[in-house]
């Protein structure tokens, strides 16, 4: 399984990117991703990882993973992690609004919208991961690859 998150804008704060599902022939909308904002140099907690092609783990231990055993019992069977990031670790798929509740992390959503303070929110994080993380699971659990690949916004 390969998705593919495609960058459209980011602001000082926070980048909005679609996340797709490729495909034969075509790449199906999944949701929306906020993240953190670029930097030239890594700031821990502030800035977003380097675009490129990763694979991904469920991992079962951590403070979101023992959280979501909770919140998502029954369902939930390990987070999802991306792996080998150059400069990073610990880089997470989950739930979350805005670029608070991120570290580095990809948070899903239904629909972006820009908040009263000017900054980015990603709206129904819950509804869009709990379409998105069984599938996901459900391939890493049978042994399948899952690989997300990371595209920075096209400039003209």
């Amino acid at each position: 399984m390969k998705l593919i998150q495609q960058r459209l804008f980011h602001t000082a704060e926070e980048t909005i990117s679609a996340l797709y599902l490729q495909e034969p022939e075509q790449l199906k909308f999944l949701c929306w991703i906020l993240e953190d904002q670029p930097q030239t140099q890594k700031v821990f907690a502030e800035t977003r990882i380097p675009a490129g092609i990763y694979n991904c783990r469920l991992r079962t231990w951590g403070r979101v993973h023992g959280n979501y055993l909770k919140k998502f019992a029954g369902m939930h069977s390990g987070t999802i992690e991306i792996m080998d990031v150059p400069g990073f670790k610990d880089i997470l798929f989950h739930i979350g609004n805005n670029d608070d509740d991120t570290a580095g992390c990809l948070l899903s959503g239904t629909n972006p919208v820009k908040g009263m303070n000017g900054k980015y929110i990603v709206t129904e994080s819950t509804s869009a991961y709990l379409i998105i993380y069984p599938m996901l699971a459900a391939q890493l659990k049978k042994g399948f690859p899952v690989v997300w690949e990371i595209r920075d916004e096209v400039t003209s």
